[in-house]
């Protein structure tokens, strides 16, 4: 299995994609990240048949709510100074 991205990706995407290959891998069940940009969200994907199956994203303004895999609630927008 390889250990690192592929040297010609962009760190920023490389570590997007390639971590989420990983944790798929060896079998973690959710794997979610914050994008900042254009606004802020929380991107959760839920293992399916091997890969991440994205759900829907929780956006900036609004409370975000979920219960798996640990239940937690915020508003993503409080991540940023804005």
């Amino acid at each position: 299995m390889r250990t690192s991205p592929p040297a010609f990706l962009p760190p920023l995407l490389a570590d997007r994609k390639f971590k989420a290959v990983l944790y798929a891998a060896v079998g973690i069940d959710y794997c979610s990240r914050i994008e900042l940009e254009p606004a802020p969200r929380l991107l959760i994907g839920r293992l399916r048949n091997g890969s991440y199956a994205d759900q829907p994203p929780l956006l900036a303004g609004a409370v975000a709510r979920i219960d798996e895999p640990f239940p937690i609630a915020f508003d993503p927008a409080r991540l940023v100074g804005r």
